[in-house]
């Protein structure tokens, strides 16, 4: 539970990051992190998963 918790507040600590580039007018860096994102989320929840599934 906790490392939803972790993960899920590191993903809106990012999206909020992401949106001031944006109104910044880094459009290119934004499309770039977030290319980058969508391949490492998945490993970073199941990395948070499996550390909680040990620590437990």
């Amino acid at each position: 539970m906790m490392g939803t918790f972790v993960v899920t507040a590191m993903v809106v600590l990012a999206n909020v990051w992401l949106r001031r580039l944006q109104n910044q007018g880094r459009n290119d860096l934004v499309e770039r992190i977030d290319g980058i994102g969508i391949w490492v989320y998945p490993l970073i929840y199941l990395s948070a998963g499996l550390v909680m599934l040990y620590a437990w």
